[in-house]
């Protein structure tokens, strides 16, 4: 299900979302309306699709993976799926204005609804039916939704025209945005998948919680791209290119003066937080631990990269270099494991 749901997802944000923050902050206030109208007009064409499929395929999949109730779940998600639509268009917007209240309120309650949901459940001890978790996604993306348009609203103008100049502009931008998307996330879980293929469920475990104790660090990280983005178009239409990359290096040195303390930290006592997080059974994740968290000094400079590139519009170099990337990754995973 959350396969399912999760390529949808991505499918639909990475044709608009990127786009749209680029091309309304690097616009002029009469061209945002047009960009917007465009964007949920791509948005909406990708949403029905989705919607589509979900329906015309949701019992033919709950056959095949043999999960009776996956096909209720699917048809109710598709609620959700339409409410984020909006959502997503909303956050973008905001974003693109340099603005970010709404898109952490709006996070914070969706993200939080589902936690305390589950919460309850485990503490009344009442039986959980997978459908009563969508029916709680659906009541956070609501009100998420809600929020979010409570800060956008003095931003959100739309032209009721379809604006096919910007279309094939967000979808030509677009294209290569959903194509790094896809080829990042098999670089990165590519690994995972070959170590418990090839040696063991367990291999794959231990690098696991390495892993997603490393993913916390580079929090930082992701704050800053989702800052830096917008600013990076807004500063290569008003100052050129001197600006962005000042942008770029003065990003990557604050995003590694927040990391290197907690690095430092993580790296010494490494078994400490290993055995307090998934137990003795995985103390071979240590080393695995320390290996990864080397690697996290290098990641703010790719990750900038990226962002830098794409707001300036050369997201066909950055989907080539995440490519080539994802290739020597899997190339080296078979040869080394």
């Amino acid at each position: 299900f959350l396969t399912v749901t999760t390529i949808q997802e991505i499918v639909r944000s990475s044709l608009v979302q990127n786009a749209l923050i680029k091309f309304i902050s690097s616009s002029d206030d009469d061209e945002k309306p047009k960009i917007i109208s465009a964007s949920f007009t791509i948005s909406g064409i990708m949403t029905i699709v989705c919607i589509f499929f979900n329906f015309l395929f949701a019992h033919y999949l709950a056959d095949l993976w043999d999960a009776k109730p996956f096909a209720s779940i699917l048809i109710h998600y598709n609620v959700v799926f339409l409410i984020l639509g909006f959502l997503t268009q909303f956050n973008s917007i905001e974003q693109a204005h340099l603005s970010f209240k709404g898109v952490f309120w709006s996070n914070f309650i969706r993200q939080s609804s589902f936690f305390l949901a589950v919460l309850v459940f485990f503490i009344t001890d009442v039986k959980l039916e997978l459908i009563y978790l969508v029916y709680v996604q659906i009541f956070g993306a609501i009100f998420s939704t809600l929020v979010s348009y409570r800060h956008v609203k003095a931003y959100l103008k739309i032209s009721f025209k379809l604006e096919w100049e910007w279309i094939k502009k967000i979808f030509s931008y677009g294209k290569f945005a959903f194509g790094t998307s896809v080829s990042s996330i098999l670089s990165s879980s590519i690994d995972q998948m070959m170590l418990g293929s090839i040696l063991s469920p367990k291999a794959s475990g231990s690098f696991n919680i390495a892993v997603r104790i490393t993913n916390l660090v580079e929090i930082p990280t992701s704050a800053v791209a989702a800052i830096v983005f917008p600013q990076s178009a807004k500063r290569l239409a008003s100052d050129g290119m001197e600006a962005v990359r000042y942008l770029y290096e003065k990003s990557v040195g604050t995003i590694l003066a927040f990391l290197l303390p907690s690095l430092v930290i993580l790296f010494i006592f490494s078994d400490l937080f290993i055995t307090i997080i998934a137990g003795k059974t995985y103390e071979d994740a240590v080393p695995l631990l320390r290996i990864t968290l080397f690697y996290s000094l290098f990641v703010p400079f790719g990750r900038q990269f990226g962002t830098i590139l794409d707001s300036i519009g050369k997201t066909k170099i950055t989907f080539i270099v995440v490519v080539i990337v994802a290739v020597i990754n899997i190339v080296l995973n078979y040869l080394l494991i």
